[in-house]
This record gives C-alpha cells, structure tokens and sequence, in this order.
C-alpha cells in the first residue's frame, strides 16, 4: 500500500516543489495584474476626467462663463454611468442600425478610433466577444465582453464622443469666434477712450498741480506780509507808547517852554506897540527926533530879540501833534494789518479749493487709471479666450478631417490591457485545470489515506499535512 501511494504521488500529481512553484508564480503573476491595472487605471484617469465633465463640451462651459444668456442643454448634464457608455459604444459601432454588430463594422469601428490593432487582434477580440458563437455580436454579449476592459471601453467612448461632438463643437467655437471678436474690437475702443480719458486726467492733474502750487505760493507771501503787519502794529503800539512816556517826563518842560513862548508873544506886542507909539512920536515931534529914533532902535533891537526868542522856543515838537502822530501811524498799521489778513485768508481758501479739486482730479485720474487696468486685464483675459476658441476650433476641424486626436501613450495602455486580459485568461485556465487534477488525485487517494490514517503503526500521509493539498484561492480574488 505504501509503495502504491507513492506511485500514484509519482504519476498523477506534480511533485511538491514543482506544485510550489506553480503556485507562487501564479500568486505573483495576480499581484502583478493587481498593480498594473492600478497603474493603468491612473494614467486613465489622468488622461479622462469623470465620464460627467465630458458632458458639458469645454466650449459649452466656455460659453456659459462669457455670455449669461447662454444656457447649456439639460441633457448634456446628465452623468453617465458605465452601461450608458457601453450601450453608446455599442450604438456607435453599429453602422447600419440593424441592432447588431459584425465583423467589418467592429473592425472599421475601432479603425475610426485610432487604435492600431492588426486584423489577427480584431478577429480575436471580436471571436472573444461572441464567445465562439457564430452570427453578428449582439448587445448583450457586447456588455459581457467590455466589461472586463474598461481601458478600452473608455477609449473607445470618448474617441467616439469627440468624433460626433466635433460638428457641434466647431459651430460652438465658430460662434464663439464672433462673438470673442467683437469683446475684443469693444474692449480696445473702450482702452482707447480710457487713455484719452487718462491722458486728459493727467493734464488736469498737471494743470491743477501748477495752480495749486502758485496759490500756496501767494498764501505764503500772504501770510508773510500779514506776518510783518502785525509786527508793524506792535512797532506802532510800542512807538506811542515810548512817546507817551517821552512826553510824560519832558512835561514839566514842555509847560515852561509854552510859557516862555507866550510871554515872548506877549513882550514882541508891547514892543510892537512902543514902535507904533515912537513912530506917531517921530511924526508929531519933531524936535525929539533923535531920542525917538534911538528909542525905535531900540525897540526895532527889542522887537527882533523877542522874534528870536519865540523863534528859538518854537522850534521843538509839539507833544500833542507827536501823539497824534502815533495814533495815526498805529490806525494806519492795524488797518494794513486787517487788510493782509483778509488777503491771506482768501488766498488760503483759495489754496484748498485748489487742494480739493487737485484731490478731486487725482481721483479721477485714479478712477481712469483702475479702468483702463481692468480693461487691459479683460482684454488680454478675452486675447487669451480667443486663442484658445481658436485653438478648439482647429482641434474640432481636426477631429472632423482626421478622425480624433490619439495618445500613443493611451493606446500603449488599451494594448497592455488586452495583453494582460488574455495572460489572465490563460492563468485561469491553468488554474482550472490544476483544481480539476487536484480534485481527481484527491478522489483517488481519498479512501487510502483513510485507512493509512486509522493503521495500527499511526502512520499519517503526507498530504494530510501537506499545504500543497489546499485549495488555491481562485486569482480573480486578487
């Protein structure tokens, strides 16, 4: 029994080590499936946004961004799930209409798309999808075949969207055109009015500096010679207040000296009168013409002493005219004072009014300033949209004459994604095979073991141990 346990160990099993190998590789080879379909996936996503931001085109969003009457269809909004996708496909691939797909419109259907499949790789993806069957692929096998390639799918989806959405974006982009051009040719007609606007602020601003300067120019000379009224006013008050006290002191003088001036008045009358009275002597006497004439000598001698005398006394000011003097000079002072006063508050009125309109000017210069930045910016921003139309209008016509833009890159992907579907596939089968041996060798040697087990000696087999006798998870699972 025991050499007849090992013969069938020998013959209808792979050895242990060989069992391990196989094992591990195939656990290698799924974890290795696992990360590049992680990988491919990523690059996907990079390359297609969610299926919804398709929906929407980006000259739709475009056009709703720049013309607020413009409403994007409600159907485009729609998000798509994978069976919309895999029934679009389906749709697109079926030419004729007739509800079902053979063999020249598959292969045309994945030429359109752009991928690079020999016709031996058609005529294998297309058997795939029929499952061996014979007739036309119908919808519901197309579903269980795509399902399992979603790179593919994806490409295929969005190669035929960009093909069918190229009319519609063209004519969108055209009429975007018109409608960018002329927020250009507004946008510089509105720059042009805002540098002249600019230009003529400036000029103000320049005018209004010039003023404003001049005007505090006469402010300050003002306010200068108001400055020296002042101090001449207090000259004034300072000058009669020193004559006051001059006159004050040299009163007593003064008193004396008015004296001295009427008594000399008073002595040149009486002398005047002893002239009158010698000359009517000299008239009617004669015979005291000399003695009269010595007497008027001396009077005439008397007469000129005392002129000089009140000569000499008159000679000094007058106390009283001095003060008046003063008086006036001080009224003359205040009133100069008062009238540069008022002159130096005019023209500081003057100064900030031209202050104000100087700020009021700055402002608006300011004001044009800020315009004609934003309409620059909006300019530039409308340049950059314009390009950029232009640029969707030229990727549509593209896409209308040369079929859709193709990512090697992408194709590369879809390409290493069949590869790894079909090494999968052969895994599996593999995998089958192995559980199907392993189940018939365990169905052989079942009732050995049992009674190897429950033998006198306790001898237990090796595969009632052995990990290699473990069902192996199904790979799908990883």
């Amino acid at each position: 029994l025991k050499l007849q346990f090992l013969y069938f160990i020998a013959t209808a099993y792979p050895s242990p080590s060989k069992m391990s190998c196989e094992w591990l590789e195939m656990q290698r080879e799924a974890e290795r499936h696992a990360a590049i379909e992680q990988y491919l996936r990523s690059k996907l996503s990079a390359g297609h946004t969610d299926p919804s931001m398709y929906s929407p085109t980006s000259t739709q969003m475009m056009l709703a961004r720049d013309d607020p009457t413009y409403r994007i269809p409600a159907s485009t909004l729609m998000p798509l799930t994978q069976a919309d996708k895999i029934r679009m496909t389906f749709q697109d691939l079926d030419a004729n209409k007739d509800g079902v797909v053979d063999r020249e419109e598959f292969g045309k259907g994945v030429q359109t798309c752009k991928l690079d499949f020999t016709e031996d790789a058609l005529n294998e993806l297309f058997q795939k999808a029929k499952r061996g069957n014979e007739g036309n692929l119908t919808e519901s096998e197309w579903y269980s075949f795509i399902i399992g390639y979603p790179m593919f799918l994806d490409a295929l989806y969005h190669r035929f969207r960009s093909i069918h959405n190229a009319d519609r974006d063209a004519e969108a982009a055209k009429g975007a055109k018109e409608r960018f051009g002329e927020r250009v040719d507004s946008l510089k007609k509105e720059i042009d009015t805002a540098k002249a606007d600019l230009s003529d602020a400036e000029g103000k601003v320049s005018s209004g500096d010039s003023e404003h300067d001049e005007a505090v120019e006469k402010q300050k000379d003002a306010e200068r010679q108001h400055k020296d009224a002042i101090e001449a006013v207090a000259d004034a008050f300072k000058q009669r207040k020193e004559t006051e006290v001059k006159i004050a002191m040299e009163w007593e003088a003064t008193r004396a000296q008015r004296i001295a001036i009427a008594e000399a008045a008073r002595d040149a009358d009486i002398a005047q009168r002893r002239l009158a009275a010698a000359e009517e002597k000299e008239k009617w006497a004669l015979q005291a013409l000399e003695s009269a004439k010595q007497e008027k000598e001396q009077a005439t001698a008397d007469l000129e002493s005392a002129k000089s005398r009140q000569t000499e006394v008159k000679t000094g000011e007058d106390p009283e005219a001095v003060l008046s003097n003063a008086d006036r000079s001080v009224a003359d002072a205040q009133r100069r004072e008062y009238e540069l006063g008022i002159a130096a508050s005019q023209a500081a009125d003057k100064a900030d009014r031209l202050r104000w309109a100087k700020d009021e000017q700055v402002r608006v210069k300011n004001s044009h300033e800020a315009r004609l930045n934003r309409a620059t910016d909006a300019l530039a921003e409308a340049e950059k949209s314009y390009e950029e139309n232009d640029a969707r209008l030229k990727d549509a016509e593209n896409v209308k004459d040369h079929g859709p833009i193709v990512d090697e890159k992408e194709n590369q992907l879809v390409e290493e994604e069949i590869r790894l579907k079909r090494e999968r596939e052969v895994l599996e089968k593999k995998e089958t095979n192995l559980h199907k041996e392993c189940t018939e060798f365990t169905q052989r040697v079942s009732p050995q073991r049992e009674r190897l087990h429950h033998s006198p000696g306790g001898y237990s087999s090796p595969l009632h141990t052995s990990p290699y006798t473990t069902p192996v998870k199904d790979i799908r699972s990883y």
